[in-house]
């Protein structure tokens, strides 16, 4: 089994999204680039992140570590949203670059996220 096929749905109250999230740590010295890279996310990945039914993505850093958030609309699956994002060259080109950035011994795959809290304030 592969973890994405291990990702169980998590439903967020109220949105009928749901949330997940992964955690990778960035190879030493790749810090600013990925942060260079992340600060002009080319249009067309950006097109094709939507098309996928991924929407609210962020990503946050610390001290060389990624933590990286995204929900699916309603009806979305984790698989559609894959391959939506493999049918698009950008995106395939843009993943090649981040996995050159991230170290492979300290990296997950997407997951669903156990939700503690939450506070949604229309």
């Amino acid at each position: 089994m592969t973890l994405m096929e291990s990702a169980l749905p998590i439903p967020v109250i109220g949105t009928g999204r749901r949330r997940f999230g992964r955690i990778a740590r960035l190879r030493p010295g790749a810090e600013d680039e990925y942060k260079r890279l992340h600060g002009t996310v080319w249009p067309e990945v950006l097109g094709a992140i939507a098309q996928a039914g991924i929407r609210n993505y962020t990503i946050y850093f610390h001290e060389g570590w990624v933590f990286s958030h995204f929900e699916l609309v309603p009806g979305t699956t984790l698989e559609d949203a894959y391959a939506a994002m493999r049918r698009s060259s950008a995106c395939e080109l843009w993943e090649e670059k981040m996995r050159c950035l991230r170290d492979p011994a300290f990296a997950v795959d997407w997951r669903p996220m156990e939700e503690i809290f939450h506070q949604e304030i229309p």
